[in-house]
């Protein structure tokens, strides 16, 4: 299950985001095994906040150290990089900041354990893993997130990998919600003329109409105003679309089919999606590799190991689920 993984994500494209269901969720202690058994070839780490720092800022308790391999490309604070100027080469001052300080680009020299920082907009972090590639690195591996901001939305990313842990729930939440995050990868290509993707658009009578509106949030009203939508044969949605969103137009999209912007910005329950699913397309497919599980908590809902692996790799056959216990 483990060289599975490791060849799937191999296969992709360039860019892979490492993503937790929740925060604490085992994404650190899973990228230093990917990172250290991945094929042997230059790679970047970009984190979208901090990573390695002794103590969490947030939670207080303490956090593994990054592990760095050779030829390696990461981003980190001016202090990080003077207490190991000997394994460090200095690749760029970097246009972006973090709590203030002023963000460098370095490449291991040798193997070691430390503290990456990333800058904290998705664009900048898009921006610098292009940086990397182009300074010779062949995979990058973003730490990211699952919200609507989230890195995990680009395009440019070739793929995920699923952190999930008992963080985020009991054994039943934590399959319902990667049952969902699966449905989503699952969703297929919208084969629409969408002219502009930033507002709310829809077909009907022949004729695509522009809205003036952008997000569907608190706008549901004024979605049902328009003209000839309750006739509409599809409708495009380009940003969050909300469990509200859908209880409020449950009429009007059970009688068309929906297109959307990005599986993520689905927002919606289980028992939602699969409603509208056959009906339903994205213009940004997501791919999902893989999906790692923790089964111990920092909030000590811990989960029993051989129970948590044997339950999700019933669910998902297909996909590759590998243990943080196990590697």
């Amino acid at each position: 299950m483990k060289q599975r993984l490791l060849d799937k994500i191999n296969s992709t494209d360039k860019i892979t985001a490492v993503v937790g269901l929740s925060k604490n969720a085992g994404k650190t202690t899973f990228l230093n095994w990917l990172v250290g058994n991945f094929p042997k070839q230059k790679l970047g780490i970009i984190t979208t906040g901090r990573d390695g720092e002794n103590i969490d800022l947030v939670g207080g308790h303490s956090k593994p150290k990054v592990m760095v391999p050779t030829d390696c490309f990461f981003s980190t604070f001016a202090n990080v990089i003077s207490a190991n100027s000997a394994k460090l080469e200095v690749i760029a001052k970097l246009p972006y900041f973090a709590g203030g300080q002023r963000l460098w680009l370095v490449k291991a020299l040798e193997s070691l354990n430390t503290e990456i920082v990333g800058p904290a907009t998705a664009k900048e972090q898009l921006e610098l893993a292009e940086f990397i590639l182009e300074n010779g690195a062949k995979h990058i591996f973003i730490d990211g997130s699952l919200d609507r901001k989230s890195v995990a939305l680009s395009p440019k990313i070739g793929s995920l990998v699923v952190v999930a842990s008992p963080v985020f729930g009991k054994l039943s939440d934590l399959r319902k919600e990667l049952g969902r995050l699966v449905l989503l990868s699952n969703l297929k290509q919208a084969d629409y003329n969408i002219s502009d993707d930033t507002k709310i658009c829809y077909r009907t009578q022949n004729n695509t109409i522009v809205s003036n509106l952008s997000s569907i949030l608190n706008n549901e009203k004024e979605l049902l105003k328009l003209s000839n939508i309750s006739e509409a044969e599809w409708i495009y949605f380009p940003k969050a679309f909300t469990s509200r969103s859908y209880a409020t137009l449950k009429n009007l999209i059970s009688n068309c089919n929906l297109v959307f912007k990005h599986p993520l910005h689905l927002q919606l329950d289980f028992a939602q999606l699969e409603n509208i699913f056959a009906r339903t397309t994205v213009l940004n497919k997501i791919t999902i590799d893989g999906i790692a599980l923790n089964s111990y908590a920092v909030n000590g809902n811990h989960l029993d190991s051989d129970i948590l692996r044997a339950e999700v790799r019933k669910d998902f056959k297909d996909i590759a689920v590998v243990d943080v216990s196990e590697i």
